[in-house]
């Protein structure tokens, strides 16, 4: 599955400030059909770097158009996905594939091929640089997302957001540890933010940042001390 570009704004926020702009968001928008009863879901991320950890250091260093590779599950009950996430700008695009448990499994473990996804592009791509950049799993990324949706327009808050050495979507209480206090906000519309969305934003008088929690988590789990001045 390929979609076209779509804008993404990111913010972060407090506890008091989520309190709020949930509750005006609640009044306002519908929630995603696929929560669970509290009104959340649980996203798991495994993200893929080279060994020049490329992929980090084109998040540290600004890099206008970059991509990353994971691999992803939405909700217990999810498909899970992999996903290229390209970036120009504000601009984000998401290539998806679903892959099965099996395939998953090999992928996680090394113990594939070319063939074992034939016909699909984005697999060619993931299996390219897998094999000639030695793109491995780094880093396991988890969340609780409280998802909203509004015609072509999706706000989403991440809370408890944790992570991970232990590269394994399905690992019963992998070590984790907390990677903000904060809460991140993302904003993901087409071409056009409604202007009653616009007013709760700004009233809740948010600063829009580039917030990468891909970055933010190999910061912590990995040695890069010398990092701390730039993230």
């Amino acid at each position: 599955m390929d979609k076209g570009f779509r804008y993404e704004l990111k913010y972060f926020i407090t506890d008091h400030k989520r309190t709020i702009l949930t509750q005006r968001l609640n009044s306002l928008l519908e929630l995603d059909r696929n929560v669970d009863k509290d009104g959340s879901y649980l996203v798991k991320s495994i993200y893929f770097d080279d060994i020049f950890n490329s992929k980090f250091y084109d998040k540290i260093q600004g890099v206008d158009r970059r991509d990353k590779f994971r691999i992803r599950t939405y909700g217990e009950d999810s498909p899970i996905k992999l996903e290229k996430k390209i970036r120009e700008g504000d601009r984000i695009k998401k290539r998806v594939l679903n892959l099965s448990k099996e395939d998953y499994d090999r992928i996680i473990r090394n113990r594939f091929d070319f063939h074992l996804i034939e016909g699909d592009h984005l697999w060619y791509e993931f299996y390219f640089e897998y094999r000639h950049k030695f793109l491995r799993p780094v880093v396991l990324v988890l969340y609780k997302r409280i998802p909203y949706i509004y015609k072509d327009v999706r706000i989403t808050i991440d809370t408890d957001i944790m992570a991970s050495p232990e590269c394994d979507l399905f690992k019963d209480n992998p070590y984790c540890y907390s990677i903000t206090n904060m809460s991140v906000l993302e904003i993901k519309f087409d071409n056009y933010l409604p202007s009653f969305i616009k007013d709760v934003i700004n009233v809740s008088g948010l600063q829009q940042l580039s917030i990468s929690k891909y970055a933010i988590a190999r910061k912590l789990i990995n040695e890069y001390k010398w990092e701390d001045e730039i993230l």
